[in-house]
């Protein structure tokens, strides 16, 4: 019983291991240029920076903001999608994080989190939001201004499955994507920075 064990181990482990080496890096972007020609804007609502290697999304209104560019990847087979997010300031009751499988900022996914403690996923057809994952607590959220959270959406089989901080969330089944968009979401006034986006296939 115990070498059947021992050799069910062997192969989980050495699949992993040729998944994790077959693995493509799609993106990956730690903002010390803007190579992906990400937006950059300063207005007197919103702004888009580069700067210290961080992208911040930073807004003094109620308006939902998303940005993304283009990533060619194939959304019928397993993909994970990462990035650091860090509240700087502003509501802490309000979403930030990833922005994908979107055609445009009103056609897109949302994977957010808030700074008090929440995650939440949606879908946004034209501007109309289906909830896929109501706001929903959970202690594996850092709280507060200048904690960093680590975002992740994985697509394994037919599931979605969201961590933060490499703690499982939830599953839900995946859905079809809308575009190539994948990037960044920020409601209400809040400044976000994020960092080490990354895409891999």
């Amino acid at each position: 019983m115990i070498k059947i064990f021992y050799c069910t181990l062997l192969v989980f482990f050495s699949l992993h291991r040729v998944y994790a080496q077959n693995e493509k890096i799609l993106l990956s972007d730690d903002f010390s240029s803007n190579n992906n020609n990400w937006l950059t804007y300063t207005g007197n609502k919103v702004s888009y920076l580069l700067y210290n290697g961080k992208y911040i999304i930073e807004s003094n209104d109620s308006v939902v903001y998303r940005v993304g560019v283009p990533v060619s990847l194939d959304a019928s087979k397993s993909y994970s999608i990462s990035a650091a997010a860090v509240h700087t300031s502003g509501t802490d009751n309000y979403g930030y994080g990833l922005y994908f499988g979107a055609k445009d900022p009103n056609n897109c996914f949302i994977f957010s989190i808030s700074a008090n403690g929440y995650y939440r996923a949606d879908e946004d057809v034209n501007g109309t939001y289906t909830e896929l994952v109501k706001w929903t607590e959970t202690t594996a959220i850092k709280k507060g201004n200048y904690a960093e959270n680590i975002l992740k959406i994985k697509k394994e089989g037919r599931e979605w499955k969201f961590f933060v901080n490499d703690e499982l969330l939830t599953s839900i089944p995946a859905q079809e994507f809308k575009g190539t968009l994948v990037g960044f979401s920020k409601g209400n006034a809040q400044r976000i920075e994020f960092d080490n986006l990354k895409v891999m296939q």
